[in-house]
């Protein structure tokens, strides 16, 4: 990630996210409602 402060994030909740082999990963799979992603705040 950058070298933004803590502040400049926003965290959203997906229940696919994309894994390294680009392969989805569907978050009940492993026991989770969805998984949580840090995005850049909006300003």
């Amino acid at each position: 990630m950058s070298d933004q402060p803590e502040q400049d994030y926003v965290v959203i909740f997906r229940r696919f996210i994309k894994g390294k082999d680009g392969r989805l990963l569907d978050a009940r799979q492993y026991g989770k409602k969805a998984w949580p992603i840090k995005v850049p705040a909006k300003k």
